[in-house]
C-alpha cells in the first residue's frame, strides 16, 4: 500500500474514490499498532515505520482539503495513536485488531473515547456521530451533504 501511495499522482485526486481513503486509513491504523510491537523496537525498522506512516498521514491531509471523509479518518487515526502510543504485546495488539468494526461503526466510536467534543462546535451542529447507526453509509448523497461538516481541529 506504501509503494503504492508513494507514487501517486495528486493531480489525480478529484477522479478518485473517496472509498480510496479508507483503506489508506486502515493501513496507517496497522502499520502503528505494528510500529508499537515490542518485538518491533529496532531503531531502522521503526524509522522505515514512521515513514510509511508519514507518507499515508501526508496521503490522507491531501484528501482531506478536498473532503471531510478523510479529515475525520486522521481525528480517528490520532485517537488511536493516542490510546496506543507505548510498547504492546502481540496478544495486545490482536485484541485491538479484533476490536477495529469499521472506521464508522459507533464501537469503534467508543473504543477510541471519540466524542462530539473532538470536534469544532460548527462540525458538532451539523454531524452527530450517534447517528451513525442510522446512516446508509452507501448513499452517495450521504457523503455529498457532509460537505458542510466543517472542519477537524488541527490540533487534535
Amino acid at each position: 500500500m506504501v509503494l503504492v501511495v508513494r507514487e501517486w499522482d495528486a493531480q489525480q485526486c478529484l477522479s478518485v474514490d473517496p472509498a480510496i481513503c479508507f483503506i489508506i486509513s486502515q493501513a496507517l491504523m496497522i502499520i502503528h499498532l505494528h510500529s508499537q510491537d515490542v518485538a518491533n523496537l529496532e531503531p531502522e525498522l521503526q524509522a522505515r515505520l514512521q515513514s510509511h506512516k508519514d507518507l499515508l498521514l501526508l496521503f490522507l491531509e491531501q484528501f482531506a482539503t478536498i473532503w471531510n471523509l478523510p479529515r475525520f479518518l486522521i481525528t480517528s487515526f490520532k485517537k488511536l495513536s493516542e490510546r496506543f502510543s507505548g510498547p504492546l504485546t502481540s496478544t495486545d495488539i490482536d485484541q485491538i485488531l479484533k476490536r477495529m468494526q469499521g472506521a464508522l461503526h459507533s464501537g469503534w466510536f467508543r473504543f477510541l473515547s471519540i466524542t462530539p467534543e473532538d470536534f469544532t462546535a460548527e462540525v458538532q451542529q451539523d454531524f452527530d456521530i450517534n447517528s451513525f447507526t442510522e446512516m446508509d453509509f452507501t448513499d452517495w448523497e450521504l457523503w455529498g451533504n457532509l460537505s458542510s461538516m466543517g472542519s477537524i481541529p488541527q490540533s487534535f
